[in-house]
């Protein structure tokens, strides 16, 4: 039996947030958001946050991102700071 996922959230910096990777109309789109859909793609009503900033260092994640994720109870998170 194959898990579907009904939320996810992202936390972490830049390389989360999807700094140089561009979409082609000029937006960004990184890897969370890349896996964002792959995961809404059968999934009805999807819920999807990233709340990832570029700069943020370990300790500003945690202190920010993690509180803000913990309220939005999501299935999946990933941390990549």
């Amino acid at each position: 039996m194959r898990r579907s996922w009904t939320s996810y959230v992202a936390l972490g910096d830049s390389f989360t947030e999807g700094l140089d990777d561009f979409r082609p109309d000029g937006t960004l789109r990184g890897w969370a958001d890349r896996l964002a859909e792959r995961l809404a793609a059968d999934v009805p009503d999807f819920r999807y946050a990233n709340l990832a900033v570029r700069g943020k260092l370990l300790d500003e994640v945690v202190a920010d991102q993690v509180p803000v994720a913990e309220k939005l109870r999501p299935d999946l998170i990933t941390f990549a700071a």
